[in-house]
């Protein structure tokens, strides 16, 4: 029957330039991630549940943070501390170079009180760069949806340690309908009627959608008489159905 209904496209086509033809095709994710963090550790919290749309930037879960936040603080300090030390050897070191242009002192403590002013800005540096990385680590405690989309699968619970230093442990699946794709398999004298970007319209849960070609495939799939090549055809769904990978829908080829 599938071979019949292409044998009918591929003359359709070539006869009249103009002959409509429904195809079969079936839906897909635009992006699919299995998310994690990069930081390892108790789950302190799942935000969400399968089947929950979510914004980009929403909380899906969250890590005990309290190690993290210990450091964030601790590196803190280190920097109030070390800015003071720093400032105090700026003052030393423009004493020593106004001593040193009056022959107070000897060039030798002229070159310590910079060495001091070295010291002290390196250290301060360092204690700022560490303070920076342990922002990001607390940042990394918390896994946030990087796209709108929908979550599709939980993999832990609160209390459950995580270890990511080696493997990484998914915590949460979210795929994205904004755009859903449509893909099908026609014949490359079909498929070599359509370009990237054409609009073309896509059926599925009693409603008409328009969509674009986003990809046409350049390796066949071998099966029946004659080659076929795929297509796939972005579409953005209406918000009344949620629709679902695998679901079967209709492109409509001009």
């Amino acid at each position: 029957m599938k071979r019949m209904r292409h044998l009918i496209l591929l003359l359709g086509i070539t006869a009249t330039g103009a002959f409509a033809q429904d195809v079969d095709a079936t839906l897909d994710w635009s992006q699919r991630v299995a998310l994690s963090t990069p930081a390892s550790g108790v789950v302190r919290e799942i935000s969400v549940t399968p089947g929950q749309r979510v914004e980009a930037g929403a909380r899906l879960g969250q890590l005990d943070d309290r190690r993290a936040q210990a450091e964030l603080r601790r590196t803190s300090a280190d920097v109030t501390r070390l800015k003071l030390t720093l400032e105090e050897a700026e003052r030393e070191h423009q004493r020593a170079e106004e001593l040193y242009e009056r022959t107070v002192i000897a060039e030798r403590d002229r070159q310590l009180a910079e060495i001091d002013l070295a010291v002290a800005r390196a250290d301060h540096t360092a204690a700022v760069a560490a303070h920076q990385r342990a922002r990001v680590d607390l940042e990394d405690t918390r896994l946030v949806a990087p796209f709108d989309g929908v979550v599709l699968t939980v993999h832990v619970s609160p209390g459950e340690t995580i270890s990511n230093a080696l493997q990484v442990t998914p915590m949460v699946t979210l795929a994205s309908d904004r755009p859903m794709l449509a893909r099908t398999w026609i014949p490359e004298a079909a498929q070599s009627r359509l370009s990237p970007g054409q609009a073309l319209t896509v059926r599925v849960a009693g409603e008409r959608l328009t969509g674009k070609v986003q990809a046409l495939g350049l390796e066949a799939r071998e099966g029946g008489d004659e080659p076929l090549y795929e297509i796939v055809v972005a579409f953005t769904p209406s918000d009344r159905v949620q629709l679902r990978a695998g679901q079967a829908a209709v492109i409509e080829l001009p």
